[in-house]
């Protein structure tokens, strides 16, 4: 059976060209959407670690625990991450670096010593809670 082209090429070559060809449009389609979502859920990601500081230092904390949280998953991250482009968070210095200009703007004269690291707060809720069990 042939057809098309003057017969140059069977059927089955133009429904295998077609299929590939379509293939690798889903493919290139799924590629072109992820790379979008990333885009927002990385843009996402920074508004939220922003808002952290917000409820954080509104209830009394010290944002240097987000800092140091931030630093603690970049160092799990080096060496082993993909591109920025491609992951699905940003990358945790970017976060770093948002949060620290985030509080030199808000306490240019350093982060107010009523604000607490909350480890012994922490300690007792978990003592508390441990008790209750």
């Amino acid at each position: 059976m042939h057809g098309g082209f003057g017969g140059l090429f069977p059927l089955p070559c133009y429904i295998n060209l077609i299929v590939r060809n379509a293939q690798q449009a889903a493919i290139l389609a799924q590629a072109v959407n992820q790379l979008v979502n990333l885009k927002y859920g990385r843009k996402d990601e920074l508004e939220s670690d922003r808002l952290g500081f917000e409820f954080m230092t509104k209830a009394g904390y010290s944002p240097k625990g987000l800092v140091e949280l931030m630093q603690i998953l970049g160092s799990a991250n080096s060496g082993g991450s993909p591109p920025e482009f491609l992951s699905t968070h940003p990358n945790p210095g970017n976060g770093v670096e948002l949060l620290q200009a985030i509080i030199t703007k808000t306490y240019p004269q350093g982060i107010p010593r009523n604000l607490e690291e909350g480890q012994e707060r922490f300690a007792q809720a978990v003592l508390t809670n441990h008790s209750k069990n």
